[in-house]
């Protein structure tokens, strides 16, 4: 492995963590007990759903609760996971306002739901939790559920002149009401009641030293259509506003008109890099929600395998991209040609090279095929190597590190208050990572490091990603050795009412023959409740909140990108730099967009 040496505070320094194996934090039940004696007669209830704690509030106790839960010493949620909504349509109060919190520091979690009637509003919690700026716009876009006092309250996803909230129960999917054509952006911001943002857009910026300059969304450093608009004071940037929304692609309404088992195929597609990931958090969330379903330990270990190899194929198309856009031309060539040795591994195990749809309710799809351990021992042999010379054309390279140094740093605690998760935070020194603090799919039984950097900026970042590669790679080769100690075929539950049989038993029994045929002509009826599934993907926390009614459709499908809060952080990071700056931020994000709009 390159000899990567501790660092000067500013430089971009590290440490690693080994894993113990063991979740920190309170048990879920001392939870459940010290969230109601730290709420006290703030929150209307706390009990516990599908392993995870939820406390109920009214929307005038909501953010004295937050303060709470965020200051308490035994409690400490400081990291703001998301706000969202679900509507209960024709149910009265209509709207369940969805909060999700994380200590990082005890790594526990909790839920908080307000319900809101129609024409009601919340206050605001975008200056207790920097992160909630986006997501409040989001809940305020998809259901039109406001938030008094919020900063900057208008649409982030649809754009400013489209009518209606495409979340909504009762909303036209059809799209025949959506867009008014030829209509006046302004007037329509103003219909939706913000005319205080109309008269916003309406003030002239001082023309004697500030300018505005449009980066994307056509900017090949913008990593899709992102669009920039960078106040400039000369070549300094004094100010960033991120528009997104161009790339939405409504999967979260989608998801609703699908049944749980097509929905599979939607979320690949999100981070169109880290496919097997996303279709991980997923299954996961919805698995939560069926006790009786036990994934096989084949099929978990095969998850893993499956989901490190997927880290390190998102992590090559980043560096690749990242150094190509500061014109280190080399490194991209040899990081697609790595990515390609695994997208053949992806082939081989799901018969396509990106949107497989192999990660199943209730374990996976197929078997490894035959000689896949030992095809994937013969690209681990050579991967180190290949790594190393990326290692040699940059980590030391004065040009890379004039461009990455000091660039874009955002603090440990910026970083926790901005809601920046996977290696963005761990770059800035927050020590945590899900696959050990909160272990899913049996990550309990391997052996891995955390790096963890001290600096905060690109240069960091980097160096972060780069021993996260080494890790994945640490990880692989220990999850070939489980799975071949397995029993072969048991790479997903046989409890048929939730998993489709195998083949050879639907030929066996008429009885799995009209399993087979229910479960792909009708989908699986979920049990009624609601459950939040998370992984650690490659940009950070991926999670999935899910509602059920009992159905074979899902009530609600949230999506936690993590994207989505790393880019909000964007206007931060650029402060003060110059426009070079901006790319080598950008790059040092991750950011996929097909994530980020959904």
């Amino acid at each position: 492995m390159f000899p990567l040496t501790p660092a000067p505070p500013g430089t971009g320094g590290w440490r690693s963590l080994a894993n113990n194996g063991m979740a920190i934090g309170v048990q879920q039940a001392a939870l459940h007990e010290l969230v109601s004696s730290q709420l006290g007669p703030l929150a209307v209830g706390v009990g516990e759903v599908n392993g995870q704690v939820v406390g109920k509030l009214t929307a005038e106790n909501l953010r004295p609760a937050l303060s709470t839960l965020r200051e308490s010493p035994e409690l400490k949620f400081d990291f703001f996971s998301f706000v969202s909504a679900v509507d209960r349509c024709p149910r009265h109060p209509r709207f369940e306002v969805v909060y999700n919190l994380y200590s990082t520091e005890y790594h526990h979690w909790l839920r908080l739901k307000v319900p809101v009637a129609e024409g009601e509003s919340l206050p605001t919690v975008s200056d207790l939790y920097a992160t909630a700026d986006w997501h409040e716009r989001e809940v305020w876009d998809l259901f039109g559920i406001g938030f008094e006092g919020h900063p900057d309250l208008r649409r982030i996803l649809t754009s400013d002149d489209w009518f209606g909230h495409p979340l909504r129960k009762d909303y036209d999917v059809r799209g025949a009401r959506a867009w008014a054509t030829g209509a006046n952006v302004l007037q329509n911001i103003a219909g939706e009641g913000m005319a205080g943002q109309a008269a916003e857009f309406e003030t002239a910026i001082e023309p004697a030293r500030h300018v505005v300059l449009n980066m994307g969304p056509q900017h090949p450093a913008t990593h899709g259509v992102l669009r920039l608009a960078l106040e400039l004071d000369g070549e300094n940037i004094v100010g960033c506003v991120p528009h997104i929304g161009y790339l939405h692609t409504g999967i979260e309404k989608l998801s609703e008109c699908h049944n749980w088992t097509q929905n599979v195929t939607h979320y690949c597609r999100m981070d169109y890099l880290s496919p097997m990931n996303n279709e991980l958090a997923y299954c996961l969330a919805v698995e939560r929600l069926i006790p009786e379903l036990e994934i096989p330990k084949r099929a978990q270990y095969i998850r893993v395998l499956m989901s490190e190899l997927t880290r390190i194929i998102s992590h090559l198309v980043w560096l690749g991209t990242h150094a190509l856009d500061m014109g280190a031309m080399s490194v991209y060539m040899y990081c697609f040609a790595e990515r390609e040795k695994i997208l053949d591994l992806y082939e081989m195990i799901g018969g396509q090279r990106m949107m497989t749809s192999y990660i199943r309710i209730g374990g996976c799809a197929a078997d490894v095929p035959e000689g896949f351990e030992d095809t994937v021992r013969a690209w681990a042999s050579g991967f180190q190597h290949n790594l190393d010379v990326n290692h040699n054309i940059l980590t030391k390279n004065p040009i890379w590190k004039e461009r990455t140094v000091g660039i874009g740093v955002l603090g440990r605690e910026d970083s926790i208050n901005a809601g920046l998760s996977g290696p963005l935070a761990r770059a800035a020194g927050v020590d945590w990572d899900l696959r050990r603090d909160n272990p899913y799919s049996s990550y309990e039984e391997f052996e891995f490091d955390i790096p963890v950097g001290t600096a905060g900026d690109v240069y960091s970042r980097y160096l972060v990603r780069m021993e996260e590669m080494v890790q994945a790679h640490r990880i692989v080769l220990q999850a070939v050795d489980k799975i071949k100690k397995t029993e072969p075929g048991t790479h997903a539950s046989r409890n048929y009412k939730f998993a489709p049989p195998r083949r050879e038993d639907i030929n066996a029994s008429i009885e799995e023959l009209i399993h087979h045929f229910k479960y792909w002509t009708e989908g699986i009826p979920v049990p009624a409740g609601e459950a939040y599934g998370f992984i650690e993907a490659s940009k950070g926390e991926l999670g999935f909140y899910v509602v059920s009614d009992g159905s074979a459709h899902p009530v609600r499908v949230k999506v936690r990108g993590p994207s989505f809060s790393n880019l909000s952080a964007m206007p931060r990071m650029v402060q003060g730099h110059l426009i070079a700056d901006v790319v080598a931020i950008v790059g040092s994000i991750d950011i996929v967009l097909g994530e980020v709009d959904r």
